[in-house]
């Protein structure tokens, strides 16, 4: 793997992943209007932020579980959504949405780590779009974990053969 992306993979993710942990702690929790669901999404949020402390740490050694679990943190930011129905949006370090916000086109840059997901919002705007730095990022990973997956297979043949050739 590129070293500069790993190490820019991490400091995103353990970066993020704490800012967005220590906001939430900062600020959520102590509201004393808070229903369940307020508090379940609350705690969802710090898991979530948590675990992508854990797949920036683990992504330092280059490992499958690394490689996947950054992946699968990518994933959760990738989408970016707003209606009446749903409003979902995930950041951890940096994004570039590109989409369609109340039928104009929309680009926006963000730094930081933020978490949101609301039902029955009550708004006039729509919109929808794609963090492409998270896209880029989760296919990048993918096809790192591609390559190292054909790697293994290819030495693991290979050592198979030898060990029948009897050498």
């Amino acid at each position: 793997m590129n070293k500069f992306i790993v190490y820019l993979l991490v400091i995103l993710e353990v970066g993020g992943g704490f800012m967005g942990f220590s906001v939430i702690l900062a600020f959520q929790p102590w509201s004393k209007n808070m229903n369940a669901f307020q508090w379940s999404a609350c705690i969802g949020a710090c898991f979530l932020f948590i675990f992508g402390i854990i797949a920036g740490l683990a992504l330092i050694k280059e490992s499958r579980y690394g490689i996947v679990s950054s992946a699968i943190y990518q994933v959760f930011q990738v989408p970016f959504i707003l209606s009446n129905v749903i409003s979902y949006n995930v950041l951890s370090g940096v994004k570039l949405v590109v989409g369609v916000l109340g039928g104009m086109p929309y680009v926006t840059i963000d730094i930081g780590a933020r978490s949101t997901i609301i039902f029955n919002r009550q708004t006039d705007s729509w919109g929808f779009g794609i963090n492409l730095i998270a896209l880029i990022l989760f296919v990048y990973l993918i096809s790192q974990l591609r390559t190292k997956h054909s790697v293994n297979e290819s030495s693991e043949s290979t050592e198979n053969s030898s060990i029948k050739n009897g050498q």
